[in-house]
């Protein structure tokens, strides 16, 4: 950036990374968000999740469990409801739990 006069004083080269690594304004994350659905194992959709998560700004954390939550596949978000964690944290650990339960039944 440097080379192709891009860095023409401090203010230009301190915003170049912003510019460069903040979430697109043209993508919709938090629709995405809402979207995600679990379609393999709760680690992998807990990975999905947060990397999307990570994206949006400005939402509640009892949003963010319930959209957790209502991602889950059924029988998994079902068994999680009747437990009613307050925490994400504690969401996601449930549903690993569960999953590993329902795995241990088959």
């Amino acid at each position: 950036m440097c080379q192709n006069h891009q860095l023409t004083n401090w203010i230009s080269f301190s915003h170049a990374p912003e510019l460069r690594f903040r979430p697109s304004t043209y993508e919709n994350h938090q629709a995405e968000l809402f979207k995600l659905r679990q379609t393999s194992t709760v680690a992998e959709y807990q990975k999905r999740f947060e990397k999307i998560c990570n994206r949006v700004m400005g939402l509640q954390p009892k949003m963010i469990l319930y959209c957790f939550l209502s991602g889950l596949i059924p029988k998994i978000r079902r068994e999680i409801a009747v437990l009613q964690p307050t925490s994400i944290t504690q969401a996601m650990g449930l549903a690993k739990l569960l999953e590993s339960k329902i795995q241990d039944s088959k």
